[in-house]
């Protein structure tokens, strides 16, 4: 399996872990994949500059856990 596949496999599964429960935090969706926090991290951010997912950042919140996937 290339590394490419396996990218692909493992945003498919992100997006779908995302649309299951939009308040997933990287740490748990990390978790959930089998894969670092980090590669998490690059996904995440791949997937929202090609426009397959959008973060919102809760305006009364004053931590790390006020964003959501959309």
């Amino acid at each position: 399996m290339s590394d490419q596949h396996i990218d692909e496999e493992i945003r498919f599964r992100l997006v779908k872990l995302i649309e299951q429960n939009p308040l997933i935090s990287q740490r748990e969706l990390a978790s959930e994949l089998g894969v670092s926090l980090g590669k998490v991290n690059y996904c995440v951010h791949a997937l929202v500059n090609v426009g397959w997912i959008k973060v919102r950042k809760f305006k009364n919140s004053s931590s790390k856990l006020g964003y959501m996937y959309v």
